[in-house]
């Protein structure tokens, strides 16, 4: 066998069946819904498991028929055709429902469960006062940013929690030491600008077009963008030509990467149909001779729209 071995083939690359390229992203919404379904079904079980676990809660009913219905659904869409997105349309139509319902039972098992697992505060709380608790389901302890409810309404806080634990979160706790972040927007002429937002542990540049130019981890110095002419930054929208020879629901042509369209002019179409009788129905489909695109995002004071101007025609036909 080792003899044999040594004249083997070595490949250095991905492994994939080349007729499901485009499965990582055709549906999207499935893996989306898989994913937090997976997510949901370890925290229950965990709460539960918690609940059981502690001799204060011994009385709680571990919902095992409620858990099994949930991991058989979630299995269910798990099947080769369905998670990877290449199935019939009607097969993602149910998908969506099944999700839903693993949604809908999982957060209620999940509220029902916490409220009996977190420790109740004796008395009443004072009055505008509301408390909070950060849980951590994982294994290993946590420090996030997250948004709090409070009277002067939301407001952003951190919270420290251990291991498989949790913690109080008071909305009137200072920011830790450290946690600041710095906003620079600079004026550089001829209508460039550049934004810089930094902190502790990381730098990130934007461009005058919300590009992000630049994401440097500052402990270690190391550059997570890489800048080229094709690119352009870290953020940036692109568009490919999606005309597969085979399976257009979900494939993708492996010359599609040659074919962006980031600074060329793109025509869409979209068809509307109104049927006048069993015999007769109107089609207009309108072309749209360059994309309609607007994307804002604001920091702080500083505003960024790019826009791209668009003309369109309009043809109609009928039978």
């Amino acid at each position: 066998m080792l003899t044999r071995a040594r004249v083997c083939g070595c490949t250095r690359d991905e492994q994939y069946f080349e007729y499901h390229r485009g499965t990582y992203t055709t549906q999207a919404r499935n893996k989306l819904g898989n994913r937090r379904a997976e997510g949901l079904l370890h925290d229950v079980e965990f709460v539960y498991s918690a609940l059981a676990a502690g001799e204060r809660h011994g009385a709680a009913v571990y919902p095992r028929a409620q858990l099994e219905q949930m991991w058989r659904l979630t299995l269910l869409n798990q099947f080769h055709d369905v998670i990877p997105g290449t199935s019939i349309p009607e097969v993602f139509a149910d998908s969506a429902v099944h999700y839903a319902q693993i949604q809908s039972t999982g957060n209620m098992l999940l509220q029902s469960g916490l409220r009996s697992l977190l420790p109740q505060r004796d008395g009443a709380p004072a009055a505008g006062e509301r408390t909070f608790v950060a849980v951590n389901t994982l294994a290993v302890p946590r420090r996030e940013v997250v948004e709090l409810e409070s009277a002067s309404g939301k407001q952003l806080v951190i919270a420290e929690t251990p291991a498989c634990g949790w913690a109080a979160v008071s909305p009137s706790a200072p920011p830790a030491d450290g946690e600041t972040v710095e906003l620079v927007d600079t004026e550089l002429g001829d209508g460039r600008r550049s934004l810089v937002l930094r902190n502790a542990h990381v730098s990130a540049s934007f461009d005058e077009r919300a590009h992000l130019v630049s994401l440097v981890h500052l402990p270690t110095g190391k550059q997570a963008i890489a800048l080229d002419a094709q690119r352009g930054g870290g953020n940036r929208f692109a568009l490919f030509l999606d005309s597969p020879l085979y399976w257009d629901a979900w494939d993708v042509d492996v010359y599609h990467l040659g074919t962006l369209l980031a600074r060329k002019p793109c025509r869409s179409t979209a068809p509307h149909s109104l049927m006048l009788s069993p015999q007769h129905t109107h089609t207009q489909r309108r072309a749209t001779k360059s994309v309609h695109r607007r994307v804002s995002r604001c920091w702080s004071a500083a505003h960024f729209a790019p826009r791209s101007r668009s003309s369109s025609r309009s043809a109609t036909r009928a039978h």
